[in-house]
């Protein structure tokens, strides 16, 4: 997953499942390192996404994070 956001830092799909694994990620892993960059990118380009399953799915993981902390 790392390799291919590096190839496309712009893939909203990859970065939302990014973030969904890191935000449920037990703490002591420490995969966590991308949760504030990758909830901006995904705030920041929301709007931009036309795939209404993939709005979903960037508004649940938000919404799931949230809920978590």
């Amino acid at each position: 997953m790392e390799n291919a956001i590096a190839r496309d830092t712009l893939d909203v799909e990859m970065r939302v499942l990014r973030y969904a694994i890191q935000s449920n990620a037990p703490g002591f892993l420490g995969y966590n390192s991308n949760l504030q960059n990758d909830k901006a990118f995904l705030i920041a380009n929301y709007n931009r996404v036309d795939d209404a399953a993939l709005k979903l799915m960037i508004t649940n993981a938000l919404a799931a994070a949230k809920k978590s902390k």
